[in-house]
């Protein structure tokens, strides 16, 4: 499991969860480092846990980057914002419906 969230603390503490349950997780501070996990794990990971604001590079934008790369590993959104300040899908589907 990857999981790509820009604040450490938290980051810290949905490792230290997932890895308590006994995953193998791998970490990213942003969504363009959170890219370069996916490139280097190929088809390892199961899962990418990332948050949906993050600096350099958003999750929906890292959902977007590793679609068009055509990887199809299954991507879980997480915010601390309400869900009026969280992008919506498109109508006919979207990251947040995959």
């Amino acid at each position: 499991i990857l999981v790509v969230e820009d604040k450490g603390e938290l980051r810290q503490l949905v490792v230290s969860v997932l890895e308590g349950a006994g995953f193998t997780v791998l970490q990213a501070a942003d969504g363009q480092e959170g890219l370069e996990r996916v490139q280097q794990a190929g088809d390892a990971l199961t899962l990418v846990l990332t948050d949906v604001v993050m600096p350099r590079m958003s999750g929906q934008r890292l959902w977007a980057s590793v679609r068009a790369e055509g990887r199809q590993v299954p991507f879980l959104f997480m915010s601390g914002y309400t869900e009026e300040a969280v992008p919506q899908p498109a109508a006919g589907g979207g990251p947040l419906l995959h």
